[in-house]
């Protein structure tokens, strides 16, 4: 470090720059000093091209974590990947002399169209879930990819008629990772973004996914040429780089902590609630809450909750309760028989939290003790919840009552 006078000088303040880091020193007669030290230029082009500004400060806890996880993964992915390719390309007529180019643009085409009908047709059945489960839908979405894959790199060494077969189920498999992929993924960022800098978060993920890429381009031209063409070798080399990349993403998914509710998160926030009135924090609820199996319909001690359901069956109970409907924003049917809790809602917009709440004093009431939402509110707050948002989800069906 370099010294001068300043460094006998007591600083009258000083200026950070990302993560609490003095970056200067400013005195009483109006001077100020850099800090500088051996290295931090190239430091600091790291942090600006790979880092969000401000961090460690301006995001999420969970940050670092995640994206050690997500390097990784990505990694393995991209080794794969060449893998795929090439047995894509062979499969399509590359270096053999019988193949003919309209035959491998058919294929192609083929594979393409398969493709976008597959996306389209995810949106319309799923598109709805992707908010409210990031975690199981980032996982889905890579045992998707990797299963995707398996299928090109296995059909590769099958009949030509076999393999395009193949290549469009797995590119549609590959679409609905698009989608599922791109959403969570859009979710994830949101999640992690704490100063406003969603932007930011979003371009630098993308520059490290540039990097493990590239550095992954680089070791694939130096190792694709050496690999035989063995289908014993190539599937027990993909076999382990699967491996590698879906125990990156379970261990990735299980490090975020989400401080907002979904469905799982908040049944299982009520439910210890109602049993010892303490507010499980975000980090013990998010470690609780599982990845791919959900038991999102069978939430509330045997009841099954459809939130947002047709009126077409509770014609009778919506007009006997129009008041509290039009108060509320809901109304909550239960049918004892069946085990199932239909909840009606308005299109007001209602507080899918305090439904929730309320379905749970609705089937234990005397377990509740006079506990008040509001006094829920303030005790999940108090641990860490954020309820400005939840992502929770309902199906489309709204009910509203003509204006007198």
């Amino acid at each position: 470090m370099e010294l001068t006078s300043h460094h006998y000088k007591k600083p009258l303040f000083r200026e950070f720059s990302g993560g609490k880091k003095e970056s200067r020193h400013y005195y009483e007669d109006g001077s100020s000093h850099p800090l500088r030290r051996r290295g931090e230029g190239l430091n600091q082009f790291f942090r600006s091209v790979f880092l969000p500004t401000g961090y460690p400060d301006s995001v999420s806890a969970d940050y670092t974590e995640y994206q050690a996880w997500d390097t990784l993964q990505a990694f393995c992915s991209s080794l794969s990947g060449s893998l795929a390719t090439r047995a894509v390309l062979k499969g399509v007529g590359v270096g053999d002399d019988n193949a003919t180019p309209l035959a491998a643009t058919l294929t192609w085409l083929s594979r393409s169209g398969a493709g976008m009908l597959g996306q389209i047709v995810f949106v319309y059945f799923k598109g709805q879930e992707l908010d409210s489960d990031p975690k199981k839908w980032r996982i889905i979405a890579d045992i998707l990819n990797d299963s995707a894959m398996a299928i090109e790199i296995v059909a590769s060494y099958l009949p030509s008629l076999t393999f395009s077969i193949m290549a469009c189920i797995a590119n549609v498999f590959r679409s609905l990772v698009g989608v599922a992929g791109g959403a969570t993924r859009t979710s994830i960022t949101q999640h992690q973004a704490r100063s406003n800098n969603i932007s930011d978060v979003a371009a630098k993920d993308g520059s490290q996914e540039t990097l493990v890429n590239l550095i992954g381009l680089i070791l694939n031209l130096s190792i694709l040429p050496i690999i035989p063409d063995n289908p014993l070798i190539v599937i027990t080399l993909f076999i382990i780089l699967t491996c590698l990349h879906l125990i990156s993403n379970f261990y990735g998914v299980k490090s975020l902590i989400f401080d907002t509710f979904n469905r799982e998160r908040l049944s299982n926030v009520l439910k210890h609630y109602l049993e010892g009135q303490i507010i499980l924090s975000p980090k013990i609820c998010n470690r609780q809450e599982p990845v791919l199996s959900s038991h999102e319909y069978k939430h509330c001690f045997g009841y099954s909750i459809c939130l947002g359901s047709s009126a077409q069956n509770h014609t009778d109970t919506i007009i006997s309760k129009q008041g509290k409907i039009k108060e509320d924003g809901f109304i909550i049917i239960q049918d004892s028989t069946n085990k199932r809790i239909d909840v009606i809602l308005s299109n007001d917009h209602p507080d899918l939290i305090r439904v929730y709440f309320e379905v749970f004093i609705l089937v234990c009431n005397e377990k509740f003790n006079g506990i008040t939402y509001e006094q829920f509110c303030e005790d999940a707050t108090s641990s860490g919840w954020s309820l400005d948002k939840a992502q929770i989800f309902t199906y489309p069906y709204r009910i509203e009552f003509d204006k007198e």
